[in-house]
């Protein structure tokens, strides 16, 4: 009871110090209060039986008991479970002592103390419950946020899906609209197809008919045009035979087309300046077999003789073309002319075959442009006109005429006149074939070559179909499909055209009839070939001539090793083939 009263005494101290004029406002303290506050208590003395020694009484004495006491409280008592009474307390007095509660403020403070000091086991229940409710209550919070978190991410997450449903709703019913439309627009298309083809049933046989009608006037009508060129370059033949036998003495004049453009260096000077007309018994034009002599250091990409002379022409990739002797006793392959007209590679360079203008040397090149070049004064005559951006690869002169036939990469081949140096024709090729090559390639014309005596034109081509043009009328004679990109090449007797790739086959067509005489497989790809007089073809692959010898075809000997690209046939004298090849070596085969 004293201890209470102390603690009282105490408490009561503690409320007059914190504020004597808010409690006096509030109520006033009772007398028996006010009189144990003024009372002073002395403590009773201990008596001689209650002490002890002093030489027995130790630290360890006295903490033994405190120490054994928290041992206990640990042991009985949970970590979490030690929660501090005093901020519960304080908080309570504190309360009681703002309402003026002050019967209530001792009464609590009276029974709290009696507890505390008899045991603390209701506190350690109290303390207990409250720490695990407000642990349950931190969880259920926590709980309760995650879920609005997760609720407001759905509402989120259903709000844009509605807003897709919408438009996609929306799409779907337009895209049915339309398909709607389509439905019926293909339904009225469909009758409209099932009617136009009856009515084309009624109308086919007279298309057939018709058909038939035109083929047979079209090819009676070039049968008469070719019988009528035969007649026409005949009768030339006899004139110039006539006018040659009448002036024997004359010389030919080589007029210019056009003042020189350019001067050509490095050139040799020992070439004849002037030339007369040779009767095809010349001894000279007899071909003689020769072993293979060295012309250019990369590969001969074009050989041609001179119809009237002894004389060849061969071009290279070096940007050059060279003029040999065919044969000299004294000094045989002598290099008469070496040009470089143009600034890139050279394609082809062959002869004119009219006989006042035997001298001319024409030639075309990678950079597009197309050149004459006058080998009796070593000069340019003229330039053809050309388009920028593509590549001339292949030429020929009209057997006859002063016309110029110039296959290009651009899928034409164009026709030059050269007294009035224009373009006089240009032949659009229609590609028909469906596979694909680099770089474009499928639309080039590789290779053109006229029929002597006639007005056909012959073009290979990289699509793999080889053409025959007349080029009177622009008109497509016949077409020969192949497997790659081919060569054309036609007979002295103006019968047939034979058409090879570089895959190996080689067709062989009639031009009149447009049907297939001969089909044969090569085991090497052709990459040049040639008729001879005998209506025989020599091929050029690889790896060595084959000779078609109208059943199969034989390997000439001693030619497996070289690698052919170009090839001309000399139809004068004895006849023979000069070829050129890969390490720039040309040589003759009888």
């Amino acid at each position: 009871k004293l201890q209470s009263s102390r603690e009282t005494a105490k408490s009561m101290t503690k409320i007059a110090e914190l504020g004597v004029d808010e409690t006096q406002k509030q109520y006033e303290i009772p007398d028996d209060v006010q009189k144990i506050l003024n009372t002073d208590y002395i403590l009773p003395e201990l008596s001689d039986e209650d002490r002890e020694a002093d030489d027995d009484i130790s630290l360890q004495m006295v903490q033994k008991p405190v120490v054994q006491r928290k041992q206990n409280l640990e042991e009985t008592q949970p970590v979490d479970e030690l929660v501090n009474n005093t901020t519960i307390e304080d908080y309570i007095k504190n309360m009681l002592s703002q309402l003026g509660l002050v019967r209530t403020l001792n009464q609590f403070q009276s029974e709290y103390m009696e507890m505390s000091v008899a045991k603390q086991t209701q506190f350690q229940q109290l303390n207990s419950t409250n720490s695990q409710l407000l642990q349950e209550n931190l969880d259920l919070k926590f709980q309760i946020t995650q879920i609005q978190l997760d609720n407001e991410k759905i509402v989120s997450a259903a709000n844009k899906a509605k807003d897709q449903y919408t438009k996609l709703r929306q799409q779907r019913d337009y895209h049915r609209t339309k398909h709607r439309q389509v439905v019926q627009e293909k339904q009225v298309l469909i009758n409209d197809l099932r009617r136009l083809r009856e009515h084309c049933q009624l109308y086919q046989p007279l298309i057939m008919e018709l058909n038939a009608r035109y083929d047979k006037l079209l090819r009676q009508k070039q049968l008469s045009d070719i019988s009528k060129d035969r007649a026409q370059n005949e009768l030339k033949k006899l004139q110039m035979t006539n006018e040659s036998v009448e002036k024997p003495e004359q010389k030919t004049q080589i007029p210019k087309i056009q003042q020189p453009l350019s001067q050509i260096s490095s050139l040799q000077s020992h070439f004849k300046a002037s030339y007369s007309p040779v009767t095809l018994d010349h001894p000279s034009l007899k071909l003689e077999p020769s072993s293979p002599f060295k012309t250019h250091e990369t590969p001969v990409s074009c050989l041609a003789f001179h119809r009237n002379l002894a004389v060849t022409t061969t071009c290279s990739s070096d940007g050059s073309f060279k003029v040999f002797t065919n044969f000299n006793q004294a000094q045989p392959h002598q290099l008469l002319v070496r040009a470089q007209p143009h600034s890139s590679f050279i394609t082809a360079a062959k002869f004119c075959n009219n006989p006042n203008f035997q001298s001319i040397i024409a030639s075309c090149a990678g950079d597009g442009t197309a050149k004459l070049f006058n080998i009796a004064d070593q000069t340019d005559i003229c330039q053809l006109k050309t388009l920028a951006g593509i590549q001339n690869l292949a030429l020929d002169w009209h057997p006859h005429e002063t016309v110029l036939a110039v296959a290009a990469s651009d899928k034409c081949v164009r026709l030059y006149d050269l007294q009035l140096n224009q373009v006089l024709q240009q032949i659009k090729i229609e590609e028909q074939s469906s596979f694909l090559s680099l770089r474009g390639a499928q639309r080039a014309c590789v290779s053109c070559t006229w029929q002597s005596g006639s007005n056909l034109l012959g073009v290979g081509c990289a699509d793999g179909i080889g053409r025959v043009y007349d080029v009177r009328g622009n008109i497509l004679v016949s077409s020969i499909k192949m497997s790659a990109s081919c060569k054309v090449a036609f007979d002295f007797s103006q019968q047939q055209v034979a058409c090879a790739d570089i895959d190996g086959n080689l067709v062989i067509q009639d031009i009149r009839t447009c049907k297939q005489l001969q089909k044969i497989k090569c085991e090497q790809g052709i990459q040049c070939l040639s008729y001879d007089s005998k209506q025989n073809v020599m091929l050029g692959t690889k790896r060595g001539l084959y000779w078609d010898n109208g059943k199969n075809l034989q390997l000439v000997n001693k030619t497996e090793h070289y690698n052919c690209e170009s090839m001309d046939y000399l139809q004068q004298g004895t006849g023979g083939f000069g070829v050129g090849c890969s390490d720039g070596q040309v040589f003759y085969v009888v």
